[in-house]
């Protein structure tokens, strides 16, 4: 998801690969110029290394991340899949 300037973005962290656990283990709002450094940022600041989702919203986007892994230079993931949120 590619952002211009800094705007808030919602970052819900799922750890485990369950369908049957539907609440996040982390929900917070992050303000960022990028998913990669909110995600990040979230992730250091709950001390979370792995997690199986993440979802990420904008006020015109959302992002699901698949098998995110935090690393010293940021996160890795798969599959991303972002759409446009109509209004």
């Amino acid at each position: 998801m590619a952002i211009l300037r800094a705007q808030v973005l919602q970052v819900h962290v799922f750890c485990s690969p369950s369908l049957l656990d539907v609440e996040p283990d982390v929900s917070t709002e992050e303000m960022a110029v990028s998913v990669s450094g909110a995600v990040s940022a979230v992730m250091r600041r709950y001390g979370i290394n792995l997690a199986a989702e993440v979802y990420v919203r904008s006020q015109e986007r959302e992002m699901w991340l698949h098998d995110v892994i935090l690393c010293q230079s940021g996160i890795t993931y798969e599959f991303p899949v972002e759409r446009s949120i109509s209004l």
